[in-house]
Formats: C-alpha cells, structure tokens, sequence
C-alpha cells in the first residue's frame, strides 16, 4: 500500500502520535547545549531527505525524512535537534525569500517523519513513524513556533522555542516583502494602429526574470493581443481609442498562485482632434541624447500638431539611418552626465572640461551665479535668456536614475530621500516657467542582461543584478512623489525594453536604436494623450 506521507502525517497526530518511534531517552535532557560551538553538517544535514511543498502562496509544507541519518539523529540532543529543523525551514524558505514571497506566508508545517523508501513525492510503500511536527506562524519578519507536537516532551519544549527570519540577508530585509518587489503601473500607453509590447521583466525585482510567468486574459479588449513568456504584444486599430483593462495571473516558477492583478491600457487617438502647439522642454541624461529625436520626428507628422522642440542645446548626437533633416530645429536639456544632483546645483563646467569639443554641457543649464558669488536655480533668468520667453507647455523628464549608480543597497533611505527631494524641486522650479505645464516623467528602462556587456562598459564596477535592485529603487521612490503631489504624470517606459534580447553586447545599459524606438512609442503615446487634451 502507498502512503501519502503529508496527508497522514496529520492522521497520525489526531492519534496522539501512536506510530512516533522516538522515546524519552537519557541523552535527550534539558542541559543547555552550546549550539554556536556545534557543527551541523556533522550530523548529515545534507543527508535528510526532504520535500517542500505548498497549497497556495500562503502555505508551506516541509517534509524531512530522517531515515537515512538513523542514530545520528535519534541519539542526539534534543536542542541541537531543534538547530537541525531550524536549519531546515530557513533552507525550504531560502526560495521563498528570495522570490520576495515571504510576507504572503500565512502558515508552514514541518513533519520530521522516518521512512526508508520515501521517493521525492513525498511517497512510500510503508508505512512511517512521525517523530515531530511544527507548526509556524507568521509575526512580523520572523516565523514562530504556535505548535510543536512530539511523544518526547523535552523535544517538543525546545521545539516550541524555535523562530526562523523571513528577511533576505543582503539589505536587511530590503526586498523581502512581496510589495515592495511589486512594481505596477498606473497605466500603460498605446497608439491607435501601432503595436507595442509590454515585458514583464520590470512587473516583480527579481534576479532570474524566468522566476515568475504571466497567464494573460484579454479576452475584454476589442482589438487583438499575443501573449508570449515574457511579454504582451498588443494590436489597437484606428477607433480603438479608450481606456481597457486586461487580467494577470501570476504564478512562481514552481507553479504557485502568487496574486492576480489589473493592468489598465489607455489607448491614445492617432491625431490631436483639434489644431495644437507643442512647446516642449526635455531634461535628461545619456538617454536623451537619442530618443527625442525619434520622437521629434513622429510628433512633426502627426495631424493637427505642431511642435517647437525649446532648449538651450542642439541636438547634434548622431543615431544610424537617420537624415540631416531630421535634427533641424530641435533643442533640449540634455548631457551625458546630467543627474538630479548637477542639474539643481552646477552652475560650472569641470575644471579641464571643454563643452564645444565635448558638443554638451555638463553644467546646469537653469544655476547661475548670483550677486554674492554663489551658484542657484533661476528659471526666470532661463525663460528670458533660453527661450526667450516661450511658454513652456509640456516637459519630458528622463533623469535621475543617474543619482542612485553606486546606491548603498545595505541602506539606501538617506540616498533615495535625497533623490525624492532634488525631483521634487526640480518639478517645483519648472512650475516656475509657465502655467498649466503638463510634466511626464519617463521611468528607466530595463538594463542589458549581458554580465559582459557590464565587464566591458563600468570594468567591474557595477553588475546587472545591483544596477537593477537600485533601478527599482529609483522608480519606486518617483512613484511615491507622484503619490503625494498628483501634478505630474508616470511615462511607462520601464516596461518597453527587453533586457534579455533589445541589447548589443557591448553596452550595458544604452539600447541599439530599435530599442530606443520601442519606448520612443511609449512616449509618442502618452504626449498624444496628454498634449492633445490642453
């Protein structure tokens, strides 16, 4: 006869343990044991057979079989034991913690059972003897002990002691909170008659993006759709114009129920419906040195609209394929060097720096130096002497991620406040040049997978999988500010790139010019959007 090990296990308990095989003993006493001084692996940890299984998201069960340790285990004392199932659970939970699900757990049973032909089902052909059984429960960032039930009552005493940490080890607990990986959009932008792909990869921080997989429903959506692993392509037609919704399930890569979610699709009308000018100011870092000129291009033959690119640097960066034509008359605040730290303060090239041979700034354009020699924002010295008192209407901002590179993940807060301070006055300071400044904030794209693509650019320096905890970091502390002032708008960009495949191999976090154009739409649809509706 096969048994379900997992199922009985709780048969056998209801039956006051009639089957458990351990005894009182006299080497398991109440003496206190130096655990710090005992080495585990001595007593064959590797060598228990275990099963890790799960109902739901919040439900773990860990079965341990410690048959093939025999004496060693049985004899041993019953605190280290309790040390050896510790180290059992924070092994069967290592996954479960590193996928950020460990606040979801709402309950994990651990049966310590001894069978001798358990297979890795959880399955045996005879019957078992149940040594312990433990049920945790969640509280706070720790797991406690609510039941421990053993036939040894000094085991089942220590065992009732037993609490194991759900927090990650790098960041204290940083990103251990299922929430705090979750990054979701308000909305994501598309074009009638264009398709655009949505990726994942930036839904959930995780290092393997493989780790978890999306069952799309968008069965509600009058146009065309195709879901592939790691992506969504959407098809919206000419009439399609409106706001839709589509469903994700979510599941871990061991086929768990994670959660279920909203994504909310806004589809923008192809043309402005009535005649509108465009006076745009884009403030941004190396990116920015590629993108507007795409997006440029699309605004100038899109009916009804007319756009005067406004700034005090010309666009002179060269992108494959692209005619002279292109860059006449489009101007921005752009540098390669730009951050949120040098824009709100250097009003100064560094010293040996030459912008005519560079063909950029890396000073801000908006800090001069005032009457008493120091340096400060004058958006009104700007206004007058840059754009020669055009009234802005619409900003693209794509800066900022540059501030976090080199981000303590161990603690990042005084960092990350900094950041949400310095956007928080640069929106305050672009305020300053006109009224009704509709401002978009463009989100960082995903980075380049390619370890060595980050070899070649930053020789060690930086790694994907650090750069992509700090990017994640940036775009949840822009999410806040946007929480708390309502007057600006989130650009999605953070789901257009493909960080797996969208990269050449030499560069680590600057997409090829196909690339550049796929969130180049993400942008053209949400400016249509917003810019047609002044």
């Amino acid at each position: 006869m096969r048994y379900l090990i997992l199922m009985l296990a709780s048969i056998f308990l209801i039956l006051g343990l009639a089957s458990c095989a351990e005894k009182e003993s006299q080497t398991n006493t109440d003496n206190p044991v130096d655990i710090s001084q005992v080495n585990l692996d001595d007593f064959g940890v590797a060598d228990a057979d275990r099963v890790v299984t799960s109902r739901s998201s919040e439900e773990l069960m860990i079965l341990v079989n410690v048959a093939g340790l025999g004496k060693k285990f049985t004899n041993v004392d019953n605190q280290i034991k309790s040390a050896l199932i510790q180290r059992w659970v924070e092994e069967a939970l290592a996954p479960v913690i590193a996928r950020g699900e460990a606040s979801l757990l709402q309950r994990v049973e651990l049966y310590v059972i001894s069978v001798e032909d358990m297979n890795e089902y959880g399955l045996s052909d005879t019957p078992f003897d149940l040594i312990a059984n433990v049920e945790f429960q969640p509280k706070g960032d720790v797991l406690i002990a609510a039941q421990a039930k053993s036939s040894s009552s000094n085991l089942r005493n220590v065992l009732k002691t037993i609490s194991v940490s759900t927090l990650a080890d790098k960041g204290a607990g940083l990103f251990a909170d299922f929430e705090t990986r979750l990054n979701w959009p308000d909305a994501f932008y598309l074009l009638e008659g264009r398709p655009q792909s949505f990726y994942f990869e930036s839904l959930i921080l995780v290092e393997d993006i493989d780790s978890y997989f999306y069952v799309v429903d968008g069965r509600s959506l009058p146009f065309p759709y195709k879901a592939r692993s790691r992506y969504v392509e959407f098809f919206p037609e000419a009439g399609d114009a409106g706001n839709y919704e589509i469903k994700l399930k979510i599941y871990s890569g061991d086929n768990k129920h994670i959660i279920d979610k909203t994504l909310k699709l806004v589809v923008s009308p192809a043309k402005c419906a009535a005649p509108t000018q465009i006076n745009s100011l884009v403030i941004g870092h190396s990116l920015s040195t590629s993108w507007p000129l795409l997006w440029a291009d699309k605004l100038r033959s899109t009916e009804n609209l007319t756009l005067d690119a406004l700034g005090g640097q010309k666009f002179v960066w060269k992108l494959p394929g692209t005619p002279p034509e292109m860059y006449e008359g489009i101007y921005l605040e752009a540098s390669s060097g730009f951050s949120l730290h040098y824009i709100l303060r250097k009003g100064e090239n560094p010293p040996g720096y030459d912008p005519i041979k560079s063909k950029e700034q890396l000073k801000s354009p908006f800090v001069y130096k005032t009457a008493e020699g120091a340096f400060a924002v004058d958006m009104a010295r700007y206004k007058k002497e840059t754009l020669k008192n055009k009234n802005v209407n619409l900003v693209i901002l794509n800066i900022g991620d540059n501030d976090t590179w080199g981000l303590n993940l161990t603690d990042p807060s005084q960092r990350l406040q900094r950041v949400k301070d310095d956007a928080n006055r640069l929106i305050d300071h672009i305020k300053e040049l006109s009224d009704n400044i509709v401002i978009g904030y463009m989100m960082t794209i995903n980075y380049s997978h390619n370890q060595h693509s980050w070899l070649l650019d930053y020789k060690g320096k930086y790694n994907h999988w650090d750069q992509k905890q700090r990017r994640h970091l940036f775009i949840k502390a822009i999410r806040e500010l946007q929480n708390e002032r309502q007057d600006f708008y989130i650009i999605p960009t953070d789901f257009t790139v493909d960080g797996a495949n969208d990269y050449y191999n030499f560069s680590a976090a600057h997409p090829p010019t196909e690339a550049t154009s796929d969130y180049t739409e993400q942008i053209y649809a949400w400016t249509l959007l917003r810019g047609c509706s002044q």
